[in-house]
């Protein structure tokens, strides 16, 4: 035995209603006036756009004194909008479900795959950037030797001090040796009076660091 789906029409509250107003000779703009309403919502109703109507209370009471106007049972007519209001909201809940359906993500092992590769990525990238910005910034620079306003009596110092291997090193713009670790040691011959020394860091970028020391020679 074969079975063959019945197609099931749902009650068109707006048609219904355009063809009482029709079939009584009325126009929108007149049943506006009678009901003292805005026509654009008659227009709403008959076009079942039920969700640009007013709250439900306000349009439960003018389709009272509509019923009285087209010459039918008011609580018929408002028990057919409530029925039409109730189809729509399930609609509308329907339609939700389905947008909410198609924003759901599906995990595969592919997809898997792609993240893995993408966070792999990311983490190259954020490696090297993070290497551009160590290399672009003013490479550090620490003196040991000599103190800040130092006083000596003997004209030869050794000037001490760590900066980062591999940058350019200069002490009163004459280039100093640095060993393996970053250190160096320089001996400078020191004028009567104040001496300012002037220790200047560099890397290959043109980013610098720069202390200063003065040394009185008594």
């Amino acid at each position: 035995m074969v079975f063959f789906a019945k197609k099931i029409e749902l009650p068109n509250f707006g048609e219904k209603i355009k063809k009482l107003r029709e079939d009584a000779g009325l126009t929108q703009s007149k049943v506006a006036q009678l009901l003292n309403i805005q026509e654009k919502y008659i227009d709403f109703l008959e076009k079942g756009e039920i969700d640009k109507l007013p709250a439900a209370v306000y349009v439960k009471g003018f389709l009272r004194k509509y019923a009285v106007v087209l010459g039918q049972d008011s609580q018929k007519i408002v028990d057919d909008f409530v029925a039409e209001q109730n189809i729509a909201r399930h609609l509308s809940g329907k339609k939700t479900e389905s947008i909410r359906g198609l924003r759901k993500i599906v995990i595969t092992p592919q997809l898997l795959r792609n993240l893995l590769i993408f966070g792999i990525i990311i983490l190259i990238i954020g490696y090297f950037l993070w290497q551009l910005s160590f290399l672009l910034k003013a490479p550090s620079l620490e003196i040991m030797a000599p103190e800040k306003d130092l006083k000596v009596s003997n004209n030869e110092f050794v000037v001490k001090g760590k900066t980062e291997p591999g940058v350019t090193l200069t002490i009163n713009n004459q280039e100093i040796n640095l060993d393996k670790e970053g250190n160096f040691e320089q001996k400078i011959e020191l004028n009567k009076g104040l001496n300012i020394i002037e220790i200047k860091a560099a890397n290959r970028f043109g980013e610098s660091s720069s202390l200063k020391r003065q040394i009185m020679l008594e």
